[in-house]
């Protein structure tokens, strides 16, 4: 479990890092003060384990950005396994163009709160995660996929797994005046 964590951590980061490196940026990306996620989440269930059957479920965040490549994240989420409320922090590329495309980034973020599980009890949850951010529509839709694993320190069984959500993001835009305005 512990190898799992650490090869997702070194994927995000390496992503997040080589990012800039390969990429044009793109200063025609306009962030908001605040930007809006709401995806549809899976749950992971790993075999041989205690944890309790995942399906499918909501995820709706609110991010407010610091600058281009920092923002403090805020997530309410649902699905059969449990509900949870948490908040950390968000940290990103930057948006850049890799090619003709779209504009994308990658970011990593670490977030804690309470969630409650299908057994009626509540206790701590962390997420560590990391996904993509597509910008599709240019007055501010961004396509957004993560890959997550949630773990509950207090639990009294093995509750952990990984979640994997795909949805929208509600914010940045790309500027009039450029990229075929």
């Amino acid at each position: 479990m512990r190898r799992l964590l650490f090869l997702l951590l070194d994927v995000v980061l390496m992503c997040g890092a080589a990012g800039p490196v390969l990429a044009q940026p793109t200063p025609d990306v306009h962030l908001p003060p605040v930007e809006i996620t709401t995806s549809i989440s899976f749950d992971l269930q790993r075999k041989g384990t205690a944890d309790l059957p995942g399906g499918v479920g909501t995820v709706v965040g609110f991010d407010g950005n610091l600058n281009d490549h920092v923002a403090v994240a805020t997530e309410l989420s649902d699905s059969p396994r449990m509900r949870s409320v948490m908040a950390g922090a968000r940290v990103s590329t930057g948006y850049y163009y890799d090619g003709p495309g779209f504009p994308g980034r990658f970011f990593a973020q670490a977030l804690a709160g309470v969630h409650h599980g299908s057994s009626g009890t509540g206790s701590s949850t962390i997420l560590l995660g990391g996904g993509a951010d597509v910008l599709v529509v240019r007055r501010g839709v961004s396509l957004h996929w993560a890959l997550d694993y949630l773990f509950f320190p207090d639990a009294p069984h093995d509750f952990a797994g990984g979640r994997f959500s795909i949805g929208i993001v509600v914010g940045p835009r790309i500027a009039r005046s450029s990229r075929g305005a």
